[in-house]
């Protein structure tokens, strides 16, 4: 009988390697903040402690998305460390008018928000602690929106005091810089999910929820008090308490994918072939290099033959199949699983014995032919 064959070749092990993958979380519709803003009710030198006279409170939405650097584990992909490095955390807008008198004097204060929007960074790499986050690493900045306070003297005529920052190139004594998730045990959590796979990739969804706050600063920011004299000025205060939830997709390579990476191949269906013609996903079920020039098939030449096919360390990585003819001009057909030793299951993925085809002892040539099942 002849056959093509060749000597066993060195089946490598196949060490998967953690996977880094870019996140960018989208916030989620629901995502919200109890915005609070107040007014000092008393004329004061700055930053004497008096009440509080008017309040605005509103709830906003929260917007935008968060940007991420994650390590993530290849046999499950599941996240195990975490930083941000960008996004743009966009803030409602509000706008409220608001009344404070002094004496008989009465003020028309006017708060307004328009665009407020965080970027988020970290100190370093966050190992979760069963998907909890360390609140002190992350932060965020301020880098857009505008935040006005006016405040009109209604007892004097078009006498106004205005204060404008415009934080694309401004910082304010109102609103700062601040953590970006509380640091409250479970205030943060992030965790993942399996969604699909394909024969390259696998494919998950990661999920991030968190409390925010953002704190009111001390001392109390103060703005200058309509036609009165200078440091005659109100006391604001200003303060968020909301949380979030976003969501991010990622793939990380399936271990063929990990593999193909590893050779150096750009693959789109795995059926692709070598310069000696096998199948990339049949090597790869094999546990051979992308190069390989010849299968792992020995050739006994006993009554009957015996072909036999010597899987990789670890067991076939695809299931297997086999095809015959007699000869060239007939049409190739699967091999009678009766000729297999030890059955059919011999061919399927995790098999770690040796795959011996038997042949009628009449039979003084044939041809095999090998593919894969991914």
């Amino acid at each position: 009988m002849k056959v093509h064959f060749a000597l066993p070749l060195f089946a490598f092990a196949l060490a998967l390697p953690a996977a880094e993958v870019s996140l960018d979380f989208e916030i989620q519709p629901g995502s919200s903040t109890n915005l609070t803003y107040r007014v000092g009710s008393q004329l004061t030198n700055e930053h004497t402690e008096f009440p509080f006279q008017d309040i605005h409170q509103t709830t906003v939405a929260y917007s935008g998305n968060l940007l991420a650097n994650a390590t993530v584990n290849p046999s499950d992909g599941s996240i195990e460390a975490i930083e941000f490095t960008g996004g743009s955390i966009q803030t409602g807008n509000t706008t409220a008018f608001l009344s404070v008198f002094v004496s008989t004097i009465r003020f028309t204060v006017v708060f307004s928000t328009n665009g407020i929007t965080r970027t988020a960074s970290s100190t370093q790499l966050d190992v979760p602690d069963n998907g909890i986050l360390d609140g002190s690493l992350h932060f965020t900045t301020l880098t857009d929106g505008i935040l006005e306070v006016t405040n009109f003297n209604n007892n004097s005529a078009n006498t106004t005091e205005t204060e404008t920052v415009n934080f694309a190139n401004q910082t304010s004594d109102l609103i700062a810089n601040s953590s970006l998730f509380l640091d409250g045990i479970g205030a943060t959590t992030v965790g993942s999910t399996f969604e699909s796979n394909s024969l390259l990739t696998q494919n998950y969804s990661a999920q991030l929820f968190c409390l925010i706050q953002v704190p009111t600063l001390a001392p109390d920011a103060t703005i200058q008090a309509a036609g009165l004299p200078a440091q005659q000025r109100f006391r604001q205060r200003y303060f968020e308490s909301g949380s979030l939830s976003a969501l991010a997709s990622y793939s990380i390579p399936s271990a063929f994918g990990q593999w193909a990476l590893d050779q150096g191949l750009e693959l789109s269906t795995g059926q692709e072939q070598n310069a000696s013609g096998f199948p990339y996903t049949l090597l790869y079920a094999l546990g051979l290099s992308s190069d390989a020039a010849s299968l792992p098939l020995e050739f006994s030449d006993t009554t009957p033959p015996v072909a036999r096919v010597i899987p990789p360390a670890g067991g076939l990585r695809f299931g297997i199949g086999i095809e015959y003819s007699p000869n060239l001009a007939t049409v190739f057909a699967p091999i009678n699983p009766n000729q297999i030793v030890g059955g059919a299951s011999r061919l399927n993925k995790g098999n770690v014995n040796p795959i011996e085809i038997t042949f009628p002892s009449d039979r003084t040539q044939g041809y095999l032919r090998f593919f894969s099942n991914p």
